[in-house]
């Protein structure tokens, strides 16, 4: 009586197989093909290095005998984009790829499974001693065949592995100890702090907040969206008619983060391979007050790598950041440094990691709120930290899903959390400022990300170069709209964009393009007698200003383009600008420069 249903269920068995059999050996076809593509694109990632491509390294070596040819100089840059783009579309297609094989070695292993329980059972060859049988030779083949395809799997997830941007290397780091920096009080000229009525710390300088319009507390002002509203800045100036030009001071060490302004002081980042070095300035006339100097860990990294189009101004590449209290900087060696604001003495530092292999210095500056610092740092690891300001102790520190240049910036939600947005490929991520949980995270943008994103009203916007523009909700991450069909040539690669809260601007090569902030929609594009530089646009009084090394090109806000004026200096500058008390500071290739108006 038990003989029938065990037949039935024979006979679905041996129905059932047929498709079983069939899908596994498509599945199995599927990770083949895809386990020698991943294995080719290894091959040739570790081959490729597209910052010493031969065609580069040839247009440089013209261009250093001829260091006046533009045309040269704009064939760099275009080599340089399509090298760096094809190299981390490369990166994109392991990372798909291996999620790919994973996925497909995974069903191959279920389908198998499947099948091996409805299999009618082969007899065992041990029962039956002599010559080999059919049964050994097909154990064998089986085995030999399971053997071959997990071995192929094996090496093509490894490749995978070993083809991952070398700034996540799989070496981790102890979280860096910060430690009090008996260091020298400066070689400046320094003013006595008992004298300017403060204490140690900038104790009179907490009646500011980094809100404050005589404050620019870091990177692009106090939210690093570069929009400084009714700032009482000049619309005009000019260095060789001596027009707005108030004092001009000279840098002692290159790079290329811009000034931050707190109060009556401006500090500025200074550094060589050598020498690290913070400036502090008067406000009233560029006197430099200070010189503040360190004394560097022997475990901040002495042999690191910078682009050669920029190696001179990047190792000093960040924007320095204040609360009135410390001043923090980062260099290219891996340091977070502290310097008394009042004093120039360096207070702490820390050695965030190693740095060897983070080909455009670190870029990303310091953030500076509620008496600390945060940091993104990418080098043999990419992590978001934030440290109490005084004492350099870490209170948070995270992995980031990211590689970036770009800076962290401070967002407040409607509900009124403070959240730090960090920006890369291929994540951008919010994160909760007090605590450091990870609120959202969403992939926008793909290559290597230096445009920072800015925040207003409920929004985060972001671009870069063969990526597109995108919107996105800031309490949740959720995409609101993408733009991917403007001209790759007026999508940034660099600069940040700026928003008036209606409209989102956005300066890259010489076009301005004006979008919609709410939808994405075009609102005009113009095509400008000069380029951008390094600096990224930005706004003051219902004004627009961008930066064209030696130029600065002034028009007014809204959806009608209507020139105001065409402002020059006698240096270029690459730096974000700063503004701040009515006035507008700006770092030059050798000196920092004050604007405003004639008291």
């Amino acid at each position: 009586m038990q003989a029938e249903p065990r037949d039935d269920e024979e006979l679905k068995s041996a129905r059932l197989l047929p498709a079983l059999s069939a899908t596994a050996a498509v599945a199995a076809a599927f990770c083949f093909v895809v386990a020698v593509l991943l294995l080719a694109n290894a091959v040739q990632l570790r081959l490729s290095d597209p910052l010493n491509d031969p065609a580069l390294v040839d247009l440089r070596r013209r261009y250093a005998a001829d260091g006046e040819n533009e045309q040269i100089m704009q064939s760099i840059r275009a080599l340089d984009l399509l090298a760096r783009k094809a190299f981390f579309t490369s990166r994109a297609q392991v990372r798909r790829g291996s999620y790919l094989l994973l996925g497909g070695t995974a069903l191959l292993l279920l389908l198998l499974g499947a099948m091996d329980r409805l299999r009618v059972k082969a007899p065992d060859p041990r029962a039956f001693p002599g010559p080999e049988t059919v049964w050994d030779r097909a154990r064998r083949q089986r085995r030999a065949l399971t053997a071959g395809g997990a071995g192929l799997i094996a090496a093509a997830l490894a490749a995978a592995a070993l083809s991952r941007n070398e700034l996540k290397e799989a070496a981790r780091i102890e979280p860096p100890a910060a430690h009090p920096l008996p260091s020298p009080t400066g070689n400046g000229t320094e003013r006595d702090a008992a004298a300017a009525g403060a204490e140690p710390g900038g104790t009179a300088e907490e009646t500011l907040n980094r809100n404050s319009p005589l404050v620019c507390p870091g990177f692009r002002g106090a939210d690093g969206g570069g929009n400084y509203g009714a700032a009482g800045v000049p619309a005009y100036w000019n260095e060789a008619q001596k027009s707005n030009v108030l004092w001009k001071a000279e840098v002692p060490l290159p790079g290329l983060g811009g000034p931050a302004v707190w109060n009556d002081r401006v500090f500025v980042a200074g550094a060589t391979r050598e020498r690290r070095e913070l400036y502090c300035y008067d406000r009233a006339d560029g006197r430099l007050l200070w010189t503040g100097t360190y004394a560097s860990s022997p475990r901040a990294t002495t042999e690191y790598s910078l682009y050669s189009e920029l190696e001179t101004v990047l190792h000093a590449a960040a924007t320095p950041a204040t609360d009135g209290r410390f001043v923090y900087a980062i260099f290219a060696n891996g340091e977070l440094v502290a310097f008394d604001a009042q004093t120039g003495r360096a207070a702490w530092s820390a050695v965030l990691g190693d740095t060897a292999n983070n080909a455009y210095g670190l870029s990303s500056s310091p953030l500076a709120y509620d008496g600390s610092v945060t940091v993104v740092f990418d080098g043999a690891e990419s992590v978001i930290a934030r440290f109490d300001g005084a004492t350099g102790a870490e209170t948070w520190r995270r992995e980031r899903g990211d590689v970036t240049w770009a800076s962290p910036v401070l967002a407040r939600t409607a509900g009124g959390r403070d959240l730090v947005i960090s920006h890369g490929n291929p994540e951008t991520a919010a994160w909760d400022a007090a605590g450091g949980d990870k609120v959202w995270a969403a992939d926008l943008v793909s290559g290597e990300t230096a445009p920072t994103p800015v925040c207003r009203d409920g929004r985060l916007y972001a671009c870069l170069v063969y990526s597109g523009i995108f919107a996105v909700n800031l309490a949740d991450g959720a995409r609101l709209w993408t733009v991917d069909g403007l001209e790759e040539s007026r999508i940034s690669d660099a600069q940040s964009m700026v928003t008036d809260g209606e409209l989102l601007y956005h300066f890259c090569g010489d076009v301005l393009s004006v979008l919609d902030a709410a939808t994405g929609a075009q609102v005009y594009a113009r095509t400008m007698d000069r380029e951008a530089s390094y600096a990224s646009p930005f706004i003051a009084d219902d004004r627009l200003y961008l930066v064209c090394g030696d130029t600065v090109l002034v028009a007014a806000t809204g959806r009608e383009f209507v020139p105001l004026a065409a402002c020059a200096l006698n240096e270029r500058c690459d730096a974000n600008p700063a503004v701040a008390g009515g006035r507008i500071y700006l770092r030059g290739d050798k000196s920092l420069y004050c604007i405003g108006a004639a008291e």
